[in-house]
């Protein structure tokens, strides 16, 4: 990656129109994400 970054993306939209954007989204389950990752967070003391 040519920021130095692995997190993004190579080529990033950068005129995106919403219903673009909304459509896109829509495809995530953002709820799903967030207990999978509260169920698998670890912590961490030092």
């Amino acid at each position: 990656p040519s920021a130095g970054c692995k997190f993004n993306p190579q080529y990033p939209e950068t005129h995106a129109k919403p219903h673009e954007i909304q459509h896109s989204e829509s495809k995530i389950n953002i709820f799903d994400l967030v207990e999978n990752s509260i169920e698998n967070a670890e912590v961490l003391k030092f």
